[in-house]
C-alpha cells in the first residue's frame, strides 16, 4: 500500500465503502420467455414426461366408420442432475475491519456468479441439441440481418414449430440496431435509436446474449422446447466451525433438456 506525503506530512490511506462491480453476461434466461419450467414438481431424482404420439387425419365423407388407432406414449426423461454452488469464507476479523457490508456483497456476488453459470449452461443445452442451419461465409450485416432471421423463422414454421425466442450475439444485435427495417421514421424507429432495444421481430422476442460462442450468430426457438426445472436448495450465511467467521453459501439443483430438437435452430457463420 502506497504512502503519500504532502510536504513533510504523511497522510493515511482510507478504503472506500463502495465495491467496484464485476462484469457479467446478460441474464436472459427467464421462465415463460426463454425457457419453460412447466414440469416443475416436488424435488425428485428425475421427472418423467409423457409425450403422446401424433396422428395424421384424412378427410372422409359423412356416414363412414371410425378408424381406431392405438396412440403411442413415449417418455421424456428430465433428470435433476446438475448442480451449481458457492461457499465464500468471511473471516471475523475481516468483517469488522472493512468499510463495506462484506457479507451482503459476497452473497450478491455469489448469486450473480451462479446466475451467469446457469445462463451459460442453458445456452450450452441449446447449442448442442439443435436443428442446425447451414454455416455461411456471408457475414450478417445491417442490410441482410432481417431477411436472414425471417428466412430461418420459415424453416422452423415449416417444421410445425412456433418460434418465439431469439438469442443473438452482440455483433448481430448491433446489425439489428442499424437495420433499415428499424430505422424508419416514427415511434418504433425513434425508440430503437433512443433505447438500443429491438424488442420483437416477426413474432420473436429478441435478447442480446454474450454466451453464444464465436461462430454462432443466433439461436431461434420455441421457448417451450427448452425445459429447465430449477430447485434452489439453499441461500444462507452460517457460522463457520474451522475458523472464526461465517460462510456465505448457495446451492441450485436443476435439470435442463431440449424436448424437441425440431423446434430449435442455430445460425452459424464460417470461421
Amino acid at each position: 500500500m502506497a504512502l503519500l506525503t504532502y510536504g513533510n506530512q504523511t497522510v493515511d490511506d482510507r478504503f472506500s465503502a463502495l465495491v467496484e462491480p464485476n462484469l457479467y453476461d446478460n441474464q436472459v434466461f427467464q421462465p415463460g420467455m426463454t425457457f419453460t419450467n412447466k414440469y416443475q414438481m416436488d424435488a425428485a431424482g428425475q421427472i418423467l414426461v409423457h409425450k403422446l404420439g401424433k396422428e395424421t387425419l384424412t378427410e372422409g365423407t359423412p356416414g363412414s366408420d371410425f378408424s381406431n388407432t392405438d396412440t403411442a406414449d413415449t417418455q421424456i426423461i428430465l433428470p435433476l442432475n446438475k448442480r451449481l454452488a458457492f461457499s465464500k469464507k468471511l473471516y471475523g476479523a475481516t468483517v469488522g475491519a472493512v468499510a463495506y457490508p462484506i457479507a451482503a456483497a459476497q452473497m450478491e456476488m455469489g448469486v450473480r456468479d451462479m446466475a451467469e453459470a446457469f445462463g451459460l449452461a442453458a445456452a450450452t443445452t441449446l447449442l448442442t441439441t439443435t436443428t442446425v442451419s447451414a454455416a455461411t461465409t456471408t457475414p450478417i450485416t445491417k442490410t441482410n440481418v432481417y431477411a436472414a432471421i425471417v428466412n430461418d423463422r420459415k424453416v422452423l414454421v415449416d417444421n410445425g414449430a412456433k418460434p418465439d425466442a431469439l438469442l443473438v450475439s452482440p455483433a448481430v444485435f448491433a446489425a439489428l440496431l442499424q437495420s433499415t427495417e428499424f430505422q424508419r421514421t416514427g415511434t418504433i424507429g425513434d425508440q430503437v435509436v433512443a433505447n438500443g432495444n429491438v424488442g420483437r421481430i416477426a413474432g420473436l422476442n429478441v435478447f442480446e446474449y454474450q454466451g453464444l460462442g464465436t461462430l454462432t450468430d443466433y439461436i431461434m426457438y420455441d421457448h417451450d422446447a427448452l425445459s429447465i426445472v430449477p430447485a434452489l436448495n439453499m441461500l444462507r450465511t452460517i457460522n463457520a466451525i474451522s475458523f472464526n467467521g461465517v460462510l456465505a453459501q448457495g446451492e441450485l439443483i436443476y435439470g435442463r433438456l431440449v424436448t424437441n430438437v425440431s423446434r430449435v435452430l442455430k445460425k452459424l457463420h464460417a470461421a
